[in-house]
């Protein structure tokens, strides 16, 4: 029996009914259509994203067999301890994690019922990944709740960060598992637009615009690394749009949220737990990402900063892809990771010129893509997106009317929902039936 079989065969105990899957997730098992139970029996649709966060099983010992049984759901509560010295002997205690139950009743004392994983490659249960997972979990937790906060504080309020609903750890088949709640859209991602067609201009500038006005949040210290197409939902009536997928977010300052746990901190600080580990989709990865990644893998002494320069150089790639200058290849082959350099940012300009896309626009895509972080910027272009772009835009005015796309990709957008698929005839109206109460 599979993750989510037993989800769906046990989903009272996480308070959770699974409807259907949305989404592949990124790192995750998927992403699901979901109804939240809450303690007053009240319903609430969501989206729940799952996640392994263990590589091998984390039930070695009969006590935590006894406290977890495998075959069935636990929700759990996970406590991460850094390494600390002992102040008697001045040994260095290596970082653990204490996995107790929801009650956590007689779980407190390590002689007895707690289950203890410990971080020590020396450890027979040691699980590298499992770390790792925990931090990029909580993290991606921290950066979208002080990216909510920062959202807050502008005049008037934006609203681009898909809202967090909330979490939970829970155990299931001998595996940490990992439950983030997300609200639910019924919106259209960027990459389904793109397939269906080339954007118009007024399209292109409507979503430039709002891709910098998150550039400008991100001046809280927050980076995404995984912005592309397929991380943006389109309200296809009033043009809005949402980012989501924080799984490799940063918190580039190294705080925690007000509301985190105390033991949060110290674990999104852990630098080396990142150590060779690539982030972000190949085809809009910043160079000096891939150049970080490399240095690591050969232990260099001195490493390139990676800052909110990067998330710049994503969004130059996303704007250049929504005009058709740039086509995400199709061949896995062309989808691998490799360093992209000005040849590559001057090839989009020229393609971008061949377009009659005026200059402005093109020196604005131009200072993204630069290749040097310190000369990368969207100032110029956030401003220059803002004066094009109209206050609302329905993209069922024009983009969505008949789809003839590049990928001949013919869309049927009917019950809330949207589908996808290849035909050979091209041309279908689509009759939308968002609800008022989501078109804005």
């Amino acid at each position: 029996m599979g993750l989510i079989s037993l989800i769906r065969k046990e989903s009272e105990r996480l308070d959770l009914k699974i409807r259907k899957k949305i989404g592949n997730g990124g790192m995750s098992e998927g992403v699901y259509s979901a109804i939240r139970i809450n303690s007053d029996y009240q319903q609430k649709e969501v989206a729940a994203k799952f996640c392994q966060a263990s590589r091998y099983p984390i039930l070695l010992d009969e006590r935590a067999v006894k406290i977890f049984p495998p075959q069935h759901l636990s929700k759990v509560y996970v406590q991460y301890d850094e390494e600390v010295r002992d102040k008697r002997d001045n040994i260095l205690q290596p970082a653990q994690i204490s996995l107790y139950n929801e009650e956590r009743e007689s779980l407190t004392n390590p002689e007895g019922n707690t289950f203890i994983h410990l971080f020590d490659q020396q450890a027979k249960n040691y699980d590298p990944q499992l770390e790792y997972m925990i931090q990029r979990l909580v993290e991606g937790r921290v950066c979208i709740q002080n990216l909510i906060d920062a959202e807050k504080k502008r005049t008037p309020p934006s609203s681009m960060i898909v809202k967090y609903e909330g979490y939970q750890f829970f155990t299931g088949l001998g595996h940490l598992n990992h439950l983030l709640l997300m609200e639910h859209l019924e919106w259209l991602s960027l990459e389904n637009l793109i397939n269906f067609e080339k954007l118009s201009e007024t399209a292109v500038y409507t979503i430039a615009a709002q891709l910098c006005d998150l550039l400008d949040l991100e001046d809280n210290e927050v980076v995404h690394l995984d912005l592309k197409p397929g991380n943006i939902l389109v309200n296809p009536y009033s043009g809005k749009i949402k980012v989501l997928d924080f799984d490799l977010a940063r918190s580039l300052n190294g705080k925690d949220h007000p509301t985190s746990s105390k033991d949060v901190g110290p674990l999104i600080r852990k630098k080396s737990l990142r150590k060779g580990k690539l982030a972000g989709t190949p085809f809009y990865t910043a160079p000096e990402v891939v150049d970080r990644f490399h240095q690591e893998l050969n232990s260099e002494p001195e490493l390139v900063e990676i800052t909110t320069k990067a998330d710049i150089y994503s969004v130059g790639r996303i704007i250049a892809e929504m005009t058709g200058a740039l086509v995400h290849p199709d061949s896995e082959l062309d989808n691998t990771f490799r360093r992209f350099t000005n040849d590559d940012r001057d090839d989009v300009v020229n393609n971008l010129a061949q377009q009659e896309y005026g200059y402005q626009f093109l020196s604005s895509v131009a200072e993204m893509l630069e290749e040097s972080p310190d000369q990368r910027n969207y100032q110029k272009g956030r401003d220059f997106f803002s004066r094009c772009a109209p206050p609302t835009y329905s993209f069922l005015n024009d983009s969505l009317s008949v789809l003839n796309g590049p990928r001949k990709t013919i869309v049927e957008y009917t019950s809330r929902n949207v589908h996808a698929f290849d035909e050979t005839i091209l041309d279908l109206k689509i009759t939308p039936t968002i609800p008022e109460n989501e078109r804005n």
